[in-house]
């Protein structure tokens, strides 16, 4: 016999999901076009502006083997709204610095988060 979740319940979390796809989408949506063409205005080649690009990529293809033991370590709660909090900080760390190196481990953090 399964319990079902009280009503609120089931809207609370549909909210938490739609609100994490959106801050992944603004971030993904907005910021993926233009940290390209950033770079790209700051005369920085294809090739590694699409090693940038890839940094997301293959954060998390690495750190998804993971989140099971994360979920069960952390809480899914906590998880999503670390994971949220990581996602806006590196999107408004960028400007800090005109690093390449730097944007790649922000893109990296930016793959782990999502």
């Amino acid at each position: 016999m399964r319990a079902e979740p009280a009503a609120g319940a089931s809207w609370r979390a549909l909210a938490a999901i739609i609100s994490s796809i959106g801050v992944y989408g603004l971030t993904g949506g907005l910021g993926f076009p233009l940290i390209s063409l950033n770079l790209e205005a700051r005369g920085v080649g294809a090739s590694l502006i699409g090693l940038n690009a890839a940094m997301l990529a293959i954060a998390m293809l690495l750190l998804s083997p993971l989140v099971p033991r994360m979920i069960a370590g952390f809480g899914f709660r906590r998880l999503v709204l670390v994971a949220l909090a990581v996602e806006a900080g590196c999107f408004l760390a960028l400007p800090l610095s005109d690093s390449l190196p730097f944007w790649m481990l922000v893109r990296a953090l930016m793959g782990a988060s999502a």
